[in-house]
This record gives C-alpha cells, sequence and structure tokens, in this order.
C-alpha cells in the first residue's frame, strides 16, 4: 500500500471534483450544494490546523454518488481555503483497492470517504473514514423516528422496488430534512475528530 507524489499529484482538486460533480446533475449534485450551503451557515473551529508547523497532504478517497463523500470534502476544502494549512487532492476509491482494502470500517466495510493524512515523505500518519460514530447513530435513529412517525412508509428495511414511487420520493423527502437538522452536529463533530488527528503534530513540532 503505498502512496507515492505521483499517486496523490494525480489526484483530482477539491475545485476541479466540485466542478465535475455540479456538472452532473442530479441527487449528487444536489448532495453536495446542500452541504456547501449548510457549511457556509457554520462557524467552525480550525485552531488545530491552523497550528499546525508546515502543510500536510490529504489524500481522500472517495465515491460520486456518497453523501458522506459530499459532506465531508467541504469541510475539508474550507479548511485547506481558510489556513492553508492542508494540501487535498481526492481519487476514486474502487480504482485504488489497496487504499481501499488497507482502511475498511471496523475492518470490514469499504466506506467512504477514507481521509488519509500524509507527511512529507507521504507516510501516512492518520486517517478519518466515513462520518463520526456519533452522527451515524443520531441518523439512525431520526431515521427510525420517521418511520415510526409514518406507518404509511412501511417499514424501514423494505427494499426499494418494492416502495411505490410517491411514498419512495416522500421517504427521501423527510430524510433529506433530517440530514438538515443534524447537519449543523454533522460539521461540529467531523471538525473535532479531524482535529484529535492534527492537534498532536502540532503540539509535538511545538515542543
Amino acid at each position: 500500500m503505498s502512496i507515492t507524489r505521483e499517486r496523490f499529484d494525480n489526484g483530482e482538486t477539491f475545485e476541479t471534483y466540485r466542478e465535475r460533480i455540479l456538472a452532473g446533475g442530479g441527487l449528487t449534485k444536489d448532495l453536495l450544494v446542500a452541504s456547501e450551503t449548510g457549511l457556509a451557515a457554520t462557524e467552525i473551529d480550525i485552531s488545530a490546523f491552523a497550528a499546525l508547523p508546515a502543510r500536510l497532504r490529504v489524500l481522500v478517497l472517495h465515491f460520486d454518488a456518497c453523501s458522506d463523500s459530499a459532506d465531508t470534502l467541504p469541510i475539508l476544502n474550507r479548511i485547506e481555503q481558510e489556513t492553508g494549512k492542508i494540501e487535498m487532492r481526492i481519487i476514486e476509491r474502487d480504482d485504488n483497492p489497496d487504499l481501499r482494502d488497507g482502511h475498511l470500517l471496523r475492518g470490514k466495510f469499504a466506506a467512504v470517504p477514507v481521509v488519509i493524512f500524509l507527511d512529507d515523505d507521504f507516510n501516512e500518519i492518520g486517517h478519518f473514514i466515513e462520518r463520526p460514530d456519533s452522527i451515524t447513530k443520531l441518523r439512525a435513529e431520526r431515521k427510525q423516528a420517521i418511520y415510526d412517525s409514518n406507518p404509511a412508509y412501511g417499514t424501514i428495511d423494505a427494499p426499494p422496488s418494492e416502495v411505490p414511487d410517491e411514498i419512495r420520493a416522500a421517504i427521501l423527502a423527510d430524510i433529506m430534512a433530517m440530514r438538515e437538522e443534524v447537519r449543523p452536529l454533522l460539521i461540529s463533530e467531523t471538525v473535532r475528530e479531524l482535529s484529535e488527528i492534527f492537534a498532536p503534530i502540532a503540539q509535538q513540532a511545538g515542543r
């Protein structure tokens, strides 16, 4: 599992990724727009990143249709733009099976995004996968509450193919609304967990 300068440099910048997603339209575009809109209205604590003694490289494994990638990439871009202390590149998860299989969520799941932090020699010094556990738990609870409050939605584990189109659309609308309600906490928890990776690096350099 090797990350080289060439491999890093061949990744997309956030700007290139963003232009491509917005041009593609559809739900993926909607997810990214919602993420950027919510982030713009939220203050974040960038002190752990600003305290870094030098710029770190950040390599992100993702796939376009993943809502978690749409949530996390704008946060990393904002940190990059406001501090100048990280340099991010984005690569497709399934085009990089060695990195994918070496960063499985709980050792089992090929979740994305995988955010890999690299030193000057492109050695990994930490990583973040998918989203904070606290958000996973909260979303699951809120999603179950949506189904409990709407018997017409059926069971939460029903295959989408078995759900009428109008019901499926209503479920999606409710879930998207729930995601927006949770977004401020998602942002703060993501920044907190990223900060916990970065803070020791800054502290060590300051000794």
